[in-house]
């Protein structure tokens, strides 16, 4: 069920242009700006937009101006999901999957709001990313020491789903943001 889902979000995704895209991306970004004023981090992961996804870049550059530490995932081995330290400007290494990483040699840093990609999500909070578990993982791992990161979903309101079946290590958002509204789901989780 879950791969059916993948693929019609995505082909929903993929099928909006290139300037609708970049118009969805800014108005996400004036949303999440907003809702990151509200939520005031210290420490922001955001991640480098791959294939038709939305683009965090304008985020990040606010965050960066506004004097909060910004942090991208790097697949650090085929199971661990860790975050380093990244500037606009930043010389970035090709990574897992395509995406663009810090280099070995940046600071490894816990963020305390997650800027997550997805492919689908639902209204109970529930994301569908690319199938290998990394951010599931990644936010177990923070969890584990002791971290409670705030898990924020970028996505384009055309990859709303009914529902996605969720399995037990499945991590669930606690907003979502798209071009036309902002999702609390944080009284969700606590069902």
């Amino acid at each position: 069920a879950k791969a059916a889902l993948r693929t019609a979000a995505r082909a929903r995704r993929d099928a909006l242009g290139a300037d609708a895209r970049q118009a969805a991306s800014g108005e996400i970004a004036r949303r999440a700006t907003t809702l990151l004023e509200r939520l005031r981090p210290r420490v922001l992961a955001g991640y480098g937009a791959i294939r038709s996804e939305v683009d965090p870049a304008a985020i990040l550059m606010w965050a960066q101006r506004t004097g909060i530490a910004c942090v991208l995932p790097v697949v650090g081995d085929a199971t661990t999901l860790i975050f380093r330290r990244y500037a606009d400007g930043d010389a970035l290494t090709t990574g897992a999957f395509g995406t663009r990483a810090p280099k070995d040699g940046a600071p490894e840093l816990d963020p305390d709001i997650l800027l997550t990609p997805l492919i689908a999500f639902d209204r109970r909070g529930n994301r569908l990313g690319h199938g290998g578990g990394f951010y599931d993982r990644g936010v177990a791992r923070l969890r584990a020491k002791g971290h409670q990161p705030v898990l924020v979903g970028l996505a384009f309101a055309t990859q709303e789903v009914p529902s996605i079946p969720a399995e037990a290590h499945d991590i669930r958002l606690d907003w979502i943001v798209t071009e036309i509204e902002t999702l609390d789901m944080r009284a969700l989780k606590r069902e």
